[in-house]
């Protein structure tokens, strides 16, 4: 019976304890039980294509900051669309010292996210230093700002500087791929394939894989006159040639490309004399020569572009003869140039 009693009043205040707990508990203020802390980085990220997500690009850009670094609260918005090949990236981002937005360009989604991500770690890394930096002493109102610096696409996290904001800048074009079609028109000047200087006007269409282009084209020059003879007459002469040129694009450098060519050439050329007493005329077919030119590209809009194309041709000196008089030598009045200089301006498309 004594037994049965003490049991009875151990389960009361054993009862008494645990309600007394947990009514403990439930009062305890939320402090006691801090909550996880909340991420520095708050990104959005709005695509065209829902293919191109970018879920892990905050993890990643948290990963990417340097130890020891505390980042500083910043939102950032990155706003993805795709154009054809290439895809176009605009990036706002906001934190308590600065505001920013950046441009940036890249030819997979993969390349995309990488480059936000580093992007972002090297401003949340910049934010810190600033903040843990001593303050500076005030700059005079008159004092010019510092120049905005921008950060390549490409930076690696050895190259990584201060972030400072800039405007938005027009992304370069991507450099050509896959299969298209190449058209120009041309004016070029040269020296020495004509007496005195040689004016001609010509095109070309072709064909384009990648960086390699393939053109066929023509060229026609108007006559050029050089007097002879003590300026007794004057000599006349027309070429029309025909053209195979293969290009290749070996660099750009923003919206200026370089495309170097090679362009075995036909020319057909008539030549006459005027105001000689004897008549001289005639006909050189077939002949063969070598262009080299570097073609200069500045990308103007769409597919168009600028042209501007300095080189040098190579043909086999060519003598031109005429006589004085009925019974004279015939004596060479012009003979065209080993290697003449040449210079091309027009414009093109490639697509």
């Amino acid at each position: 019976m004594l037994v049965t009693f003490r049991r009875r009043a151990f389960a009361v205040v054993l009862s008494g304890l645990l309600l007394g707990a947990r009514s403990a508990l439930a009062q305890a203020p939320a402090a006691a039980f801090p909550a996880a802390a909340p991420s520095p980085l708050a990104l959005t990220w709005v695509s065209s294509d829902p293919s191109c997500e970018g879920a892990s690009v905050a993890a990643r850009a948290l990963a990417s900051i340097a130890r020891g670094v505390t980042p500083r609260p910043t939102e950032a918005r990155a706003h993805v669309v795709r154009e054809g090949d290439h895809w176009l990236v605009e990036l706002e981002t906001r934190s308590q010292s600065n505001l920013g937005r950046r441009t940036l360009s890249g030819e997979s989604c993969e390349e995309i996210q990488r480059a936000i991500a580093l992007l972002l770690a090297m401003i949340l890394e910049s934010e810190a230093k600033a903040e843990a930096a001593p303050a500076a002493p005030p700059v005079p109102a008159a004092a010019p700002p510092a120049p905005a610096l921008e950060l390549p696409l490409g930076a690696s996290p050895a190259s990584r500087s201060p972030e400072q904001d800039v405007p938005p800048q027009r992304p370069a074009l991507p450099a050509p791929t896959g299969f298209g079609g190449v058209l120009r028109s041309e004016g070029t000047a040269a020296l020495g394939l004509q007496p005195r200087l040689g004016l001609g006007a010509g095109g070309s269409i072709g064909a384009a894989y990648g960086p390699l282009e393939l053109q066929v084209g023509g060229a026609y020059w108007p006559e050029s006159r050089m007097a002879v003879f003590d300026r007794d007459g004057s000599l006349e002469m027309s070429p029309t040639v025909l053209s195979v040129a293969a290009c290749y694009q070996l660099w750009d450098l923003g919206r200026l490309r370089a495309v170097p060519c090679v362009s075995p050439e036909l020319a057909w050329v008539k030549w006459h004399s005027v105001g000689l007493r004897v008549p001289a005329s005639g006909e050189k077919n077939h002949l063969e020569s070598l262009s080299a030119f570097l073609d200069l590209r500045l990308e103007l809009f769409g597919p168009l572009f600028l042209t501007i194309a300095p080189g040098l041709t190579w043909e086999r000196p060519q003598p031109f003869r005429a006589r004085r008089c009925q019974n004279c030598t015939p004596t060479e009045v012009f003979q065209t140039w080993g290697i003449a200089p040449r210079l091309g301006t027009g414009v093109g498309a490639r697509f």
